[in-house]
């Protein structure tokens, strides 16, 4: 049987602002259906980022309660 996944998807993030705090915080966030570590986000140029908040893409990754 595979291993439960880490993470899990969360709620949206609504801003630029609040995606930073995560970045900086060094957590995961989840980019569609899969988690992205903060360093290949802070890579990322910033109108990606804009458009992907304005899409619904990027939510807070919450620790699994079954891993």
């Amino acid at each position: 049987m595979p291993r439960p996944h880490k993470y899990i998807p969360g709620r949206k993030v609504k801003t630029v602002e609040a995606l930073a705090r995560e970045i900086v915080a060094r957590r995961y966030v989840y980019w569609g259906r899969r988690p992205m570590h903060p360093g290949w986000l802070q890579a990322m140029q910033f109108g990606c980022l804009m458009g992907a908040i304005r899409r619904g893409t990027v939510r807070y990754a919450k620790e699994n309660p079954d891993a």
